[in-house]
């Protein structure tokens, strides 16, 4: 007798590694044709597996399980059944098709041409139309801790963090080129965007996408993003200073702390205030509409207001500055016709 050999498993690959897993599917389907209705109850007494409890909900939960995982179909009166917890397309299409062969096996009274009532089965007398995927949950591993309130201070528009109320941070990911919203709805039915649970471990969670290509296209833009606040880095180049700081001469520690404590007399300190540009805690409104790629409000915003020029932000980086370090990825379209505007703009004003 030959022994079995068990499947191998096969280490994932790096680009399986940077994509991120899908564990849910949400798929519907009809099984009945109009002016019919799927007996609930006698599918719930024939499921050991089932409920039903028309006083608390409408449809009659069913519960499966194949070799991938469990499973939960809901089948409502007119037909329509929907089914939750699928891993990829072609399995929920196979667990539609299993609750479909599931619900023809019940058997219940029901007329004939004739007029008689007869207790019959529903094999042969259900269909399978209008099958589609309503929604794609994806969830993925950065590979590092994120500093949240870091990120939440420097996208407040999008952003929002609420420790004490949840421990992830929920912000707005574009999936259009312009990171703008081209579809003109409203906000309730916009699908330009989705939402994004990111938490301080570094999982990211998509609760929503159309489609899978939207799940891999919002988690690459997020990891991107997310490089910036990457605790570790951060900590490294603090440890890095201190260690440069540890290593300096003692004559240039003192010189250092000697500056450090230097009191500058009050004439001095309001001279230095008024031409000190200013800073703020976060991008300056001006920053942010050229982030947003709007160079018609850029151009005016500065005629008006030129001294934006060299307001800086919590980093200390004026608008060309922070444009000029501007990843390739998070360029917006008409990114060298506002950093062309911006340099004549300082070219001028100096």
């Amino acid at each position: 007798m030959h022994s079995l050999i068990p499947t191998l498993k096969l280490a994932p690959t790096e680009t399986e590694i940077m994509l991120p897993k899908i564990p849910n599917l949400v798929t519907s389907m009809c099984v009945l044709r109009p002016k019919h209705r799927l007996p609930l109850l006698a599918i719930a007494r024939r499921m050991p597996h089932a409920q039903y409890a028309p006083g608390s909900f409408a449809a009659c939960i069913i519960k499966m399980r194949d070799s991938v995982s469990e499973m939960t179909a809901l089948a409502f009166g007119p037909g329509s059944v929907v089914v939750v917890a699928s891993r990829t397309y072609y399995h929920a299409l196979y667990r539609s098709q299993m609750v479909r062969m599931s619900i023809e096996c019940t058997h219940c009274p029901m007329y004939t041409s004739a007029g008689t009532v007869v207790h019959e089965s529903l094999s042969g007398r259900l269909v399978f139309e209008g099958f589609n995927v309503h929604n794609w949950v994806g969830h993925g591993q950065l590979g590092f801790a994120v500093d949240l309130d870091a990120m939440c201070r420097d996208a407040p528009l999008c952003c929002t963090h609420h420790n004490d109320l949840f421990p992830g941070l929920k912000c707005k990911v574009w999936l259009t080129q312009s990171y703008q919203c081209e579809c003109k709805s409203s906000s309730s039915g916009c699908k330009c965007s989705i939402k994004v649970l990111v938490f301080k471990t570094g999982k990211v969670v998509i609760p929503g996408g159309a489609t899978h290509a939207d799940i891999n296209c919002v988690f690459y833009r997020i990891r991107v993003a997310l490089e910036r606040y990457n605790v570790n880095s951060v900590q490294q180049h603090a440890s890095e200073e201190a260690q440069i700081v540890s290593d300096m001469p003692r004559e240039m520690k003192r010189a250092r702390r000697r500056k450090e404590e230097e009191v500058i007399p009050a004439d001095d300190a309001a001279a230095t205030a008024i031409h000190e540009p200013q800073r703020h805690a976060g991008p300056t409104p001006l920053m942010q509409m050229a982030e947003a790629g709007r160079l018609d409000d850029v151009c005016a915003t500065i005629e008006m207001f030129p001294h934006q020029l060299h307001e800086r932000d919590h980093q200390g980086y004026n608008i060309l500055e922070r444009m000029n370090r501007m990843s390739l990825h998070d360029q917006p379209p008409n990114h060298h016709a506002i950093v062309h505007h911006l340099q004549e703009a300082i070219t001028n004003a100096e």
